[in-house]
């Protein structure tokens, strides 16, 4: 949430408006706990937890009443324009008092709460939403604000009682935040390999009592824990890796056919990419290369979660009927937020091997949202010239293509 504070005020100063801070949320706007921000103000928000704004209910704000002191508050201040950073009950707040609003503002001028010429000006509220809610409930956006961290804490956790669990061989149960939402609990099992999660939206059967007892005694008599158990917590990979490519096809291909594989799934960075591409040019001469091959990127930065719909998603691919007999080595990534395939030739012209990198790598187009940010005020005018300000048609980067304001 302070990040987005930290945001919403630089932002509003580069572009040379007024921005105010308003404390404990509807409350501080009813009370007129209103002070305006500068840009040191907006320093030091994002290492910090919760708001640095504060949060009180309100319920004043719920009756006309409360509404008319909180649009007093704003018009006293020339405030035209407001965002507001919370969860559901926010967002219904802020859609009611959108809607009121000229109503309001008649209401104060008639009764001479405010001067005329302070209220006609402001007939007009912009309003905008943030979504932020630990327990990812919200409609309209796949991620809400706090939903990630939350998340981070409670696996966290998980991991911590691990040494519990492995030496008393006990059966721990976690209960986590939710409401009627079931995210954190599902993803958060998918994190911490649970055996059964329990969420509002796939309430479980009858019998789950005997079913979980029947899982937890098969699994105690047939399965070797200690082989696999934490294997999501743990770094590296528990197959081993390594970084040298593929140097010997004849003897790949004897082991292919010696275990009667049926498709290949590369995980891996760089190296997995070129031995894919090694393996495509090999199919010509060995038949048993032409299988279904996955290659699935893993870097640091991939959390366990979406790692283990790669796994899963990368299986799928691999002996679907529609690919069984393609010749393509495909890749499976992300964009645009879900998870795409693309042809591993297309490689060769989109990643520099030499210095194991993508060319043009989506996440420059953030280098607007950076000087934004990051630029003190009192330096803007000799830091960012005119002729090379954002808006500037003639400012190009150094790949030679005009940067964006804010990113996509």
């Amino acid at each position: 949430m302070n990040s987005a504070i930290r945001a919403v005020v630089r932002t509003g100063l580069f572009v040379n408006c007024r921005v105010f801070y308003v404390y404990d949320g509807f409350r501080g706007l009813v009370d007129n706990r209103v002070q305006e921000a500068t840009w040191e103000s907006a320093t030091s928000l994002i290492q910090k937890g919760g708001s640095v704004l504060g949060v009180a209910p309100c319920d004043e704000f719920k009756t006309r009443e409360g509404r008319l002191k909180g649009a007093k508050t704003l018009v006293l201040h020339g405030i035209n324009n407001l965002i507001v950073i919370g969860g559901g009950g926010s967002m219904e707040a802020l859609q009611t008092f959108k809607q009121e609003w000229r109503s309001l503002v008649q209401e104060l001028v008639s009764k001479g709460l405010v001067p005329d010429n302070m209220g006609r000006p402001l007939q007009d509220l912009g309003v905008c939403g943030i979504p932020c809610a630990v327990t990812n409930d919200i409609w309209g956006t796949e991620m809400t604000l706090g939903a990630d961290s939350a998340l981070t804490r409670v696996i966290d956790s998980v991991d911590h009682v691990e040494a519990s669990l492995n030496s008393s061989q006990r059966v721990f149960i976690v209960e986590v935040l939710g409401k009627h939402c079931g995210f954190l609990a599902m993803t958060a099992g998918l994190a911490v390999e649970a055996d059964f999660v329990f969420v509002p939206e796939w309430p479980p059967v009858t019998e789950w009592r005997e079913a979980l007892t029947d899982k937890l005694q098969r699994m105690a008599l047939t399965l070797e824990w200690g082989d696999v158990i934490g294997w999501v917590s743990e770094g590296g990979s528990a197959l081993g890796t390594s970084r040298q490519l593929v140097s010997d096809p004849d003897r790949l291909a004897a082991h292919v056919l010696l275990h009667n594989i049926r498709g290949i799934a590369i995980i891996g960075g760089f190296e997995a990419f070129q031995s894919a591409l090694m393996i495509r040019d090999w199919r010509d001469e060995y038949d048993s290369f032409r299988i279904p091959i996955v290659v699935v990127p893993a870097t640091i930065s991939i959390p366990s979660v979406a790692a283990s719909r790669f796994g899963a998603k990368a299986f799928e691919r691999m002996f679907s009927h529609s690919r069984r007999n393609t010749a393509d080595i495909e890749l499976l990534g992300v964009r645009f937020g879900d998870q795409a395939y693309a042809d591993v030739g297309m490689l060769e012209t989109l990643a520099c091997f030499v210095h194991t990198n993508v060319r043009n790598p989506w996440w420059l187009t953030t280098h607007g949202l950076m000087r934004v940010l990051a630029t003190q005020e009192k330096y803007m005018a000799e830091a960012i010239p005119p002729e090379r300000s954002c808006n500037a048609k003639n400012y190009q980067t150094s790949a030679g293509q005009q940067p964006e304001f804010i990113g996509r």
